[in-house]
């Protein structure tokens, strides 16, 4: 029996005029019976929100390990590219090569950001003014100078 079913037998073992118990013991034993049901139910909603409570400190853990074991992977990967001296390496396990990509690099952003609102609005997105690197290295490559701006080159590691 549940406890609403618990709870509909107590109210049919009253007389709805007097308010009278009519049948004491019957009623003595629902009322046992409702007092075990909403301990367990209470006992159970603990148990599930310490278990989440747990799932919550080892998500966190879990949270923790995964940005260690990147940082770690992040610094050997620059000992690997310090190590090969920006030199392509093969072997039958590995594929280590570099590609060339060229990103802006915003050296003075207000600057940069009082040239574009004058001479390319369309580089800007306004909230608090942000620079779009994309449509200033677009600028630069067409041969216009952005004051505060410049074209940087870099190498990037592929590891396959």
């Amino acid at each position: 029996m549940n406890l609403y079913e618990i709870k509909y037998e107590m109210y049919s073992l009253i007389d709805p005029e007097t308010g009278e118990i009519l049948d004491y013991d019957a009623y003595e034993e629902l009322a046992l019976n409702r007092e075990d049901k909403l301990d367990s139910t209470a006992s159970w909603i603990k148990s599930l929100e310490a278990e989440a409570e747990a799932v919550d400190n080892e998500a966190k853990r879990l949270i923790e390990r995964r940005n260690t074991i990147r940082r770690k992977a992040e610094r050997l990967r620059e000992y690997l590219q310090y190590a090969l001296d920006e030199h392509p390496w093969k072997n039958e396990h590995h594929d280590i090569r570099y590609r060339k990509s060229t990103a802006v690099e915003i050296t003075d952003e207000d600057r940069a950001i009082a040239w574009l609102m004058d001479h390319n609005e369309d580089a800007l997105t306004f909230q608090q003014p942000k620079i779009s690197k994309t449509a200033v290295k677009e600028i630069i490559r067409s041969g216009q100078e952005v004051p505060g701006a410049e074209l940087v080159e870099r190498l990037s590691m592929q590891l396959k």
